[in-house]
């Protein structure tokens, strides 16, 4: 895992982790293909990275953890870790929300999906507050039991639902590329990926400044 934190201009001692996973499938044994993943997760990790430089730059009023995890792809490992081995004096109670992003550069059908609102409903506002104010549909849904899929423990927002940690998922549905070789950077919507990290920051300042 990589870890970078800002401190808090006035509740430090409250955190907000904002997260991506950085690992994909590998090299295929076999031929040797590589599956860079552009979409599944490079792109979730260019959104938090440029997230951190602007807090860099603006700092927040709550401490926020910008979080790389490693082997999501193998059972969540990284994440997982993380949530039982917090570092240095960090307690699981100061951890206050997870914004966990897993591809957000493509948003084929022009949706993005919110996942966790069947959980933790108080956070709604991420979701309603951002009506209309985006140039694709952002949805939220994926996180019930009546859903077509619930996505809850698909990704490393799953390690900090274990831990009873609120926690909203930001991803675009399943495409062609999703796993496969293909999923490379000229699949990559950049208006679309620019518009879901936009997203993403406005939910960001949303939660320090309502947390």
């Amino acid at each position: 895992n990589l870890l970078g934190i800002i401190k808090g201009s006035s509740k430090p001692d409250e955190y907000i982790v904002m997260s991506a996973h950085y690992d994909h499938i590998g090299v295929r044994a076999g031929d040797g293909d590589v599956y860079n993943g552009a979409d599944d997760n490079a792109s979730g990790v260019a959104a938090v990275l440029a997230m951190a430089k602007y807090f860099k730059a603006h700092p927040p009023k709550h401490s926020i953890i910008f979080a790389l995890w490693a082997a999501e792809e193998v059972g969540l490992r990284g994440s997982k870790y993380f949530t039982d081995n917090l570092p240095g004096s960090l307690i699981l109670s100061q951890l206050k929300f997870n914004l966990n992003l897993d591809m957000i550069a493509r948003s084929d059908n022009n949706k993005i999906w919110g996942c966790g609102l069947f959980h933790y409903p108080a956070y709604s506002y991420l979701i309603d507050s951002l009506q209309g104010k985006t140039t694709v549909e952002l949805k939220s849904g994926f996180d019930s039991p009546s859903s077509p899929q619930d996505w809850t423990f698909l990704s490393d927002q799953g390690s900090f639902k274990q831990k009873n940690i609120p926690f909203l998922y930001l991803g675009v549905e399943d495409h062609a590329d999703y796993h496969k070789v293909t999923d490379e950077f000229n699949k990559v919507m950049p208006g679309r990926f620019t518009e879901n990290a936009n997203i993403a920051a406005q939910m960001m300042l949303l939660l320090d400044r309502k947390l």
